[in-house]
């Protein structure tokens, strides 16, 4: 489970609504993992600590110990948080500078012997000639007089649906296919590696300096870094259209590549139509 609390907002509020959700999935058989930016430095010992604690055992679960994940100039802080009902030789957990925010990043491994096939399916009926004959001859066979002698459109149309339906569901049922997956490429390399350290080792230093130097030594690696993944990617895309035999096609995947959201979208279900 993902949290987020506001600095601002009242810590009871947001245990109220952790608790609700809590309540909706926790079971004594049910592993629950918590990760996010709580707002609550597991580092000093005071109320909203406590509370926070209180409230977590509750539900067996415990807020693992973190070294600083906020680290300034002025104050270290230990405001993110992994909490867990799981037994701790059965996780393990580190924390990152990842140079993508003030927090650092904090990454949690599940020990388990259970193998998830996360590959992802769609529904689809095959059609083609002969699937095609086998309804018509489901729909030649069929008494229509069921669906011509009802007096409403609707449930004249429910009938007509449940006739073509089952049809359909015995000469081409749905299928499960396997989706295709587009494996993400490397674009990195050695000298973007490099820029990359660069960039978070003069990150570490405007942290703890807070100096304006020290920030604008930070920016300039930034842009080098941000400059050369660019040049890559650039660099990718042109040999992936040069090797290509249809170079329109791959200027269009290109193109779509990069307007693609990362989001993940329901797939309906899906005729597939042989010629």
């Amino acid at each position: 489970m993902g949290i987020y609390r506001s600095p601002h907002s009242r810590l009871e509020n947001s245990l109220d609504a952790l608790s609700a959700e809590l309540d909706k999935i926790h079971c004594i058989n049910n592993p629950i993992v918590i990760m996010g930016d709580i707002n609550v430095d597991n580092l000093t010992k005071n109320n909203d600590n406590q509370t926070l604690t209180d409230a977590l055992e509750g539900y067996n679960i415990k807020r693992l110990e973190l070294p600083p994940t906020r680290i300034t100039h002025h104050s270290q802080t230990s405001i993110d948080c992994i909490c867990t009902n799981l037994n701790e030789d059965h996780l393990s957990h580190e924390v990152i500078s990842s140079g993508l925010s003030d927090h650092t990043a904090q990454i949690c491994y599940i020990k388990t012997d259970l193998q998830n096939d996360n590959t992802a399916k769609s529904k689809k009926r095959l059609i083609n000639h002969n699937t095609i004959e086998e309804v018509r001859k489901i729909l030649a066979s069929q008494d229509w007089s069921q669906i011509t002698q009802k007096t409403g459109t609707e449930t004249a149309f429910s009938a007509f649906n449940s006739v073509m339906k089952h049809a359909m569901d015995i000469s081409c049922p749905h299928k499960t296919f396997k989706l295709k997956t587009n494996h993400a490429k490397r674009v990195w390399d050695t000298e973007s590696e490099t820029l990359r350290k660069s960039y978070l080792e003069a990150l570490n230093i405007e942290i703890l300096t807070g100096d304006v130097n020290d920030k604008r030594e930070t920016a300039t690696r930034k842009k080098m870094y941000d400059l050369k993944l660019k040049e890559l990617k650039k660099k990718q895309n042109a040999e992936f259209i040069e090797q290509a035999d249809n170079k329109s096609k791959a200027v269009w995947r290109v193109i779509n590549s990069e307007r693609k959201q990362n989001n993940t979208t329901i797939i309906p279900a899906s005729f597939i139509v042989e010629g």
